[in-house]
């Protein structure tokens, strides 16, 4: 038996943790809450940009969305550091 989330979109260029489990929370027709929930996270919602990259957690969002860890590592707030565009004003 499988763990594979039905429904496992692949990660936007520069999406963060949050966004990305939103879009996936949204596509298998859960809350955020009750994913992060059966993922095994019981810290609160706002906490996953935060999360240490050694977080357990990580473990379990790339073994159910089928991805490499080191994908979701670099979806975390820290790893996208110098991917920000600097806005042109006009």
């Amino acid at each position: 038996m499988s763990n594979l989330l039905p429904w496992h979109p692949r990660r936007l260029n520069d999406e963060i943790l949050s966004s990305w489990i939103l879009r996936i929370a949204a596509g298998n027709n859960v809350s955020v809450r009750s994913l992060c929930e059966w993922l095994g996270n019981d810290q609160p919602v706002a906490a996953l940009d935060r999360m240490a990259h050694t977080s357990p957690l990580m473990d379990s969002i790339a073994y159910a969305i089928g991805v490499e860890k080191e994908q979701v590592i670099e979806c975390l707030p820290s790893s996208l550091h110098g991917l920000s565009r600097t806005p042109v004003c006009l």
